[in-house]
């Protein structure tokens, strides 16, 4: 399960990241803001065929703690900057609602 993520940035302005989770680190560079991280934390959940909404949402936690921010603003600005949460939205909600 998701556990937390390192972020920086490259000399070309990119985000570089590291996903940690309790089974494996994946580090890569992506877009420069952090609505790319989150997509970085789909693709790598998606392609280890791993649970993606139960490790968005605990993603969206750490990302709330870490940056003072609401879960809500944050799965707002998501919405718009990623097409591919979409296709977790409703999982994420029903996640949510249980917290």
């Amino acid at each position: 399960m998701f556990i937390n993520c390192e972020t920086g940035l490259s000399s070309s302005m990119r985000l570089m990241y590291k996903i940690i989770d309790s089974d494996f680190i994946e580090t890569g560079e992506t877009g420069p803001s952090d609505a790319y991280l989150f997509e970085a934390i789909i693709d790598t959940y998606e392609k280890r065929n791993l649970n993606v909404a139960t490790n968005l949402v605990k993603a969206f936690i750490w990302y709330s703690d870490e940056y003072n921010e609401k879960i809500s603003d944050i799965i707002e600005w998501i919405k718009e900057a990623n097409l591919k949460f979409a296709k977790y939205e409703k999982d994420i909600n029903k996640y949510l609602m249980l917290m």
